[in-house]
């Protein structure tokens, strides 16, 4: 079966191809909303998991994904190359079970921890 689809598919890739351009240049930002409200999804999903707010300082604002042991990088370009992919990222996240290698922490906590075990700035 799975054969059979791929060369239908290939039979008539261009044709479709074009469908797909003059769908989404006619519906723009309609596509666009979807992308943005799945990404939205997937991202609410993965923070609501690992608690929502910052491991370091509580901030709920401005939050980003942190690899514990500073390894983000070398995943990422495994994963995707250097591709800015966040919406893979999370749906990678979900896909695996929520790895505990992971936390939320807001950008200011994620830059001064850069690529060292733990946040540098003085939290009150």
């Amino acid at each position: 079966m799975k054969r059979a689809n791929r060369e239908q598919y290939l039979a008539h890739r261009e044709q479709r191809l074009t469908q797909a351009s003059q769908y989404y240049t006619q519906n723009r930002e309609q596509v666009l909303g979807y992308k943005r409200d799945y990404h939205a999804s997937l991202r609410s999903r993965v923070h609501d998991h690992y608690g929502g707010q910052c491991t370091c300082c509580g901030a709920t604002e401005d939050l980003c994904m942190d690899h514990i042991y500073s390894d983000g990088r070398r995943q990422r370009d495994d994963l995707y190359g250097r591709q800015n992919v966040s919406t893979e990222f999370y749906r990678w996240i979900i896909d695996n079970g929520f790895p505990e290698d992971l936390q939320i922490l807001c950008r200011p906590c994620s830059s001064s921890k850069w690529n060292r075990e733990r946040c540098r700035l003085a939290h009150i």
